[in-house]
């Protein structure tokens, strides 16, 4: 970790830095923001808690561009907030690192904290990033709608042909991925 801090630091590392260029720098900040995104998300699957706010969550509404507020006791007791939840109108979010992520509270934000320092990183390297990654939560599950599934078959042989529709910034082979291991 030294010998990575001390490269860190130095004139010659800082140039050969400077020298690639900005889309790739970006591109490369964006993908450990994925990957540390898709830690937390592993672990809040491993412990169940992926479609579960939990207290000191930040939650969103689907369709609301970004807005969050924070999961209390007596919004997750409340029937309302439930139905809510069971309909995937809102979800527990996940961290996208940068300086302006919001950060969840309690347990929530230590477990994210330990999956963010299994990267051997820590919140103020992504305040040096603002101009490419500046932060955000994404929600940790996405609704799926106007589903189909069919049966069919062609010259290839028999085939059974999925259609949905899912939010910008989803990926379809991660919903196929977990229908198929499910």
């Amino acid at each position: 970790q030294n010998v990575l801090e001390a490269l860190a630091s130095s004139k010659d590392f800082r140039v050969a830095c400077n020298r690639i260029p900005k889309s790739m720098q970006k591109l490369w900040v964006n993908a450990l923001q994925s990957a540390i995104f898709n830690d937390v998300l592993e672990q809040r699957i491993v412990d169940g808690t992926w479609n579960t706010p939990l207290i000191g969550d930040l939650v969103c509404k689907h369709g609301a561009r970004g807005r969050t507020f924070e999961a209390t006791t007596e919004e997750i007791d409340s029937v309302e907030f439930q139905s809510r939840v069971d309909s995937v109108e809102i979800s527990p979010t996940g961290p996208m690192w940068g300086k302006k992520m919001r950060e969840p509270a309690g347990d929530v934000f230590d477990k994210e904290m330990t999956v963010l320092k299994s990267f051997g990183l820590t919140q103020l390297q992504f305040a040096t990033t603002k101009q490419y990654g500046t932060g955000a939560r994404r929600p940790l599950r996405v609704p799926v709608d106007n589903t189909e599934v069919t049966e069919g078959g062609d010259e290839r042989g028999s085939f059974v042909l999925a259609q949905f529709e899912l939010p910008a910034g989803s990926y379809a082979t991660t919903l196929i991925e977990s229908l198929l291991n499910a």
